[in-house]
């Protein structure tokens, strides 16, 4: 980040100072990483050893990183703004809401590694969501115990520059891979609609049991909040779009027919990667009201699309500079208040006891890293053999029924083996029938035959009875 200022305070003493508007903050002092020797404690011997806060030779190098100013088009871009999408967590939000409904629940720190992780671009998001979740699975009663004892805990600034986005005519939206059911609370908070969010949903039984969470929002996977964006900017025709967040995940919606611009916020999480290819970074909200001509919230701002005159760049740098000097001494106070505070608590050791207790402090740090990785392997292993058990059930069930299909299916068969067994009686008896009708017709016939003759001799005049010739033999 250009004007980024790395300061090298030798030989153990390393900081990073963001330039300009951070030095005016102390959250600009938060972001420093410094290295010194720490004494170890203990209640062995007097004070064998000076204090090694030693005076330092400082170094001072700029870098090519600075976004924390904008330049022209930057502004142009904000400044013009159909819509303002927020992440939520560590952005809206002081807190990353998973972890803490996940500590709330009991499994914390397990859950906050999967989120770094997640946030860092490490892995893809659906997986890290998937994982985390199945560390905990959390009922209805616990979000709900959760979200009245936990409530929401906003970022300084964020509910004034929403008023004033939409008090200018930007509509606002959060779009969020955090769950909907304690996302609405704060847009109620911040006066946002509902229809406006895009997150995740939590999915829970007729008896509240936790049962995952819906596949089929584009938040709940990478790429996901590109998407929602992409939907935002189609379904309302917004030419220009700005997202806002500190992960990954937000880097991503920054794409063709998505957003045009990407504001990294670092004021909670800075995460190097991220704000590395953002368009700007900011660490506060309270100044990144968005400002238009004739409008009563414009704040002048120079013109960074023109090359800055020599004597505006020894201007710039000498309030750079008188920044960076101011910080300085500030740190430089805390650093001598350190050091007095370990000069009254700090018992200082020879070399052998001090490598000694530095060796057992690795190692007590090394097994506690174990431990937590055990235990996280241990809740993974559960959720895997509970995943298994109910596998194996639905086995079971799976087996049983086909079984009752198949008795089934030999009871049908028996039944139409009989069936036909009966068809055939049947059909003996009809042909017997038949038979025996076919012989009636022919005594029939005869009788018929007989009767023919007699009444022809009877019209002979005779009167005389002769047998018929087949009744001779009876």
């Amino acid at each position: 980040m250009a004007g980024l200022i790395n300061l090298h305070v030798n030989p153990n003493l390393t900081c990073r100072v963001p330039s300009r508007q951070a030095f005016r903050t102390l959250q600009a002092f938060s972001q420093f990483s410094i290295k010194y020797p720490v004494a170890y404690f203990t209640s062995i011997g007097p004070l064998k050893k000076p204090l090694l806060l030693v005076q330092a030779a400082l170094e001072v190098t700029s870098t090519s990183m600075d976004t924390s100013l904008p330049s022209g088009d930057v502004l142009r871009v904000w400044q013009s703004a159909d819509a303002v999408c927020f992440d939520v967590d560590s952005t809206v939000c002081l807190d990353e809401g998973i972890d803490e409904l996940a500590d709330f629940c009991g499994a914390g720190q397990a859950v906050a590694e999967w989120t770094t992780r997640a946030m860092n671009g490490a892995i893809p998001f659906e997986e890290a969501l998937a994982a985390r979740l199945s560390l905990f699975k959390p009922s209805l009663s616990q979000v709900q115990d959760f979200l009245e004892k936990r409530p929401p805990r906003i970022s300084p600034g964020i509910a004034e520059l929403i008023t004033k986005l939409k008090e200018n005519g930007t509509n606002v939206y959060l779009v969020s891979g955090g769950f909907r059911q304690m996302i609405e609370p704060v847009a109620s908070i911040l006066g946002i609609p509902f229809e406006n969010i895009f997150a995740n949903n939590l999915l829970f039984g007729d008896s509240g049991e936790f049962l995952g969470f819906d596949a089929s929002e584009p938040t709940s996977r990478s790429g996901g909040k590109a998407s929602a964006v992409q939907q935002i900017r189609e379904a309302h025709q917004y030419k220009t779009l700005v997202m806002i967040g500190d992960g990954a995940t937000d880097l991503e919606a920054r794409k063709p027919g998505g957003a045009d611009l990407f504001i990294c916020y670092a004021g909670v999480q800075m995460r190097e990667a991220v704000a590395r290819e953002a368009d700007w970074i900011v660490f506060n909200f309270k100044d990144q009201s968005p400002t238009r001509p004739g409008n009563p919230l414009e704040i002048p701002e120079p013109d960074r699309s023109q090359p800055m005159t020599e004597k505006e760049k020894v201007v710039v740098g000498g309030e750079r500079w008188k920044a960076a000097m101011g910080n300085l001494t500030e740190m430089g106070a805390n650093l001598d208040s350190l050091q007095k505070f370990l000069s009254k608590k700090a018992v200082f050791v020879d070399d052998e006891t001090f490598s000694r207790a530095s060796l057992a402090s690795e190692q007590a740090r090394s097994i506690k890293t174990l431990e937590q990785r055990v235990e996280t392997l241990e809740r993974e292993l559960d959720a895997a053999i509970a995943a298994a058990a109910r596998a194996r059930t639905e086995k079971r069930q799976a087996e049983a029924a086909q079984k009752a299909a198949e008795l089934c299916t030999q009871e049908i068969t028996k039944e139409l083996e009989n069936t036909s067994k009966v068809f055939k009686l049947h059909m003996e008896e009809l042909r017997a029938k038949q038979e025996e009708i076919s012989k009636k017709n022919s005594e029939i016939k005869v009788l018929e035959a007989i009767i023919q003759t007699l009444s022809r001799k009877d019209s002979g005049g005779t009167g005389e009875l002769v047998p018929h010739p087949s009744l001779n033999n009876q």
